[in-house]
C-alpha cells in the first residue's frame, strides 16, 4: 500500500423509498449527488420497494433522511441479510 493512500472502510445501508416517478427520482439523485460521504449508490426502480442502496464513508443518517424528506423523498431502512 502506498503510504499516501488511506484505506477507506465503506458502510452499506439499504432503504425502502417512496420514489414512484422521474420527478421524485431526480430529487433523490440531487440529494445523493450533493451529500458528502456517499461514495456509491443504486436505486432499483423495478423492485416493489424502490430500494436505495448507499455505500458511504461518513454520513449522519438522520440529517440525510431530513434532507430527502425536504425534497419529498421518504426512506425506511431495511435489514441487510
Amino acid at each position: 500500500m502506498n503510504i499516501f493512500q488511506q484505506e477507506t472502510h465503506l458502510e452499506c445501508r439499504v432503504f425502502k423509498t417512496n420514489v414512484e416517478n422521474a420527478l421524485t427520482a431526480s430529487r433523490l439523485i440531487y440529494v445523493l449527488e450533493h451529500s458528502i460521504g456517499i461514495k456509491e449508490w443504486n436505486l432499483d426502480m423495478e423492485d416493489c420497494d424502490r430500494v436505495l442502496r448507499i455505500n458511504y464513508e461518513k454520513l449522519h443518517l438522520p440529517t440525510f433522511a431530513q434532507s430527502l424528506s425536504a425534497f419529498g423523498v421518504e426512506i425506511e431502512e431495511l435489514p441487510i441479510w
